[in-house]
């Protein structure tokens, strides 16, 4: 693996790719990652994420793969 990435930075990536594919605004999408790992091929992060427009708030768990320059390679998104 040639660079190791920040959480902060593999949030940031996570809260654009969900929120596009939830169509809200990254602005108001919240993720929160419990679990991650890191391998030669990428990251694999496992957590919650929150939307939180005015008065309809949609809450959810994802699962995501990663490569090493944070594309994204698969997204499963379950909300509750």
């Amino acid at each position: 693996m040639k660079t190791r990435h920040s959480v902060s930075k593999i949030r940031s990536v996570l809260e654009t790719e969900i929120a596009g594919a939830l169509d809200v605004s990254y602005l108001i999408t919240h993720v929160e990652i419990p679990e991650i790992d890191s391998s030669n091929q990428g990251y694999f992060a496992k957590g919650s994420f929150r939307v939180t427009p005015l008065f309809n708030t949609r809450t959810g768990s994802f699962e995501a793969k990663l490569d090493e320059n944070l594309n994204l390679l698969s997204l499963k998104i379950k909300e509750e």
